[in-house]
């Protein structure tokens, strides 16, 4: 898979997630302290639904509650944003380069390796892998 499709399959695999998530509306989501002392921390999503917990009678629970709160969904979209401006880019440039290089081939290839950016591109990959090991990979993946 080259740089762009990299981008543009993580985006989508990102965008897919954050839309089959309970997101609520109006407000993020919220951990809720003031529930019964047998309840614990709760993390709500839409509707009341329940996305983790740590109440008493499962102890050994380690869900990092405040992490999946801000990890919600708008998140999950606004990565999702960050790689489709990333994808626009590039494409801008694949455009540029060839206008520039018409006749060198190496040239607009070596160009196009030197503006990927590698950070982009590990973020891609992690979220390739996080998906297949969750099974979202081959819903969304070209």
């Amino acid at each position: 898979m080259d740089y762009a499709d990299s981008i543009a399959s993580a985006a989508d695999l990102l965008r897919a997630a954050a839309r089959a998530a309970k997101v609520p509306a109006p407000t993020p989501w919220a951990i809720d302290r003031t529930g019964p002392a047998d309840q614990g921390d709760v993390l709500y999503a839409e509707n009341g639904n329940i996305v983790a917990d740590r109440s008493a009678d499962q102890p050994g629970e380690d869900v990092d509650l405040p992490y999946l709160a801000l990890a919600n969904p708008d998140f999950g979209l606004a990565v999702a944003a960050m790689l489709d401006d990333e994808l626009n880019a590039y494409q801008a440039a694949v455009a540029g380069v060839a206008a520039t290089f018409p006749h060198d081939e190496t040239r607009r290839r070596d160009w196009l390796a030197a503006r990927e950016n590698v950070h982009t591109l590990n973020l891609a990959r992690l979220i390739h892998e996080a998906a297949a090991r969750n099974g979202l990979a081959a819903a969304v993946a070209p």
